[in-house]
């Protein structure tokens, strides 16, 4: 039972940055990157998905370890399977994709198998916009154009599932109380969580 006292955080999806042994992908899924859009905006990716989907690293990637989050520079939630199932026990399988996604190297060795691109699709209105700081369209004062430090409203954001974007910033992850607490049961690695301010 949720109260209150609910806690939100990002997901940071270059995972722990600082440790130069972490991979950080600078690619898309192969064969499909003009579709990377629909990753940033939280559409279906599902019907122009490959059959084998990989991803490769670049000859310039640093890291190679693989942890529970892969970090990369496309904003995908790359997750391995033990994290995939914690996000399915929370969330279910509906308004979300979770797409089958092989890791090589970058001379397309199979590094990791049992990854998968996470999707949550839309987004939820639980941005408290008079509180963060917005940037807005000089022409068109009501026009979001990006949101530099969020503030989330509680009420609307009680709303949301334990995994969702929000609106205006759909290339971010939100995570909430119930589902972080099992991640950090499970022991997950990788993962780099910032708590949001939230405004009552």
């Amino acid at each position: 039972m949720t109260t209150t006292k609910e806690r939100f955080f990002l997901l940071a999806t270059l995972g722990d940055a600082n440790d130069d042994d972490n991979c950080i992908l600078e690619n898309f899924v192969d064969g499909i990157r003009p579709e990377s859009w629909r990753v940033h905006k939280g559409e279906p990716l599902a019907s122009v998905y490959p059959e084998r989907a990989r991803v490769s690293m670049s000859a310039t990637d640093s890291g190679t370890r693989l942890g529970s989050l892969v970090g990369n520079t496309r904003s995908m939630l790359i997750a391995s399977g033990p994290f995939r199932d914690i996000i399915e026990a929370h969330v279910g399988k509906k308004k979300i994709e979770y797409l089958p996604l092989a890791i090589h190297d970058h001379r397309k060795r199979l590094v990791g198998a049992d990854y998968w691109l996470v999707n949550p699709l839309g987004a939820w209105d639980c941005i408290d916009l008079a509180k963060s700081d917005v940037l807005r369209d000089e022409d068109d004062p009501k026009e979001v154009l990006e949101v530099n430090e969020m503030v989330l409203d509680r009420a609307r954001a009680l709303k949301a599932p334990q995994l969702f974007r929000p609106e205006h910033n759909r290339s971010y992850y939100i995570l909430r109380s119930e589902l972080v607490a099992d991640l950090e049961k499970a022991k997950l690695t990788n993962l780099v969580l910032k708590e949001l301010v939230v405004a009552s």
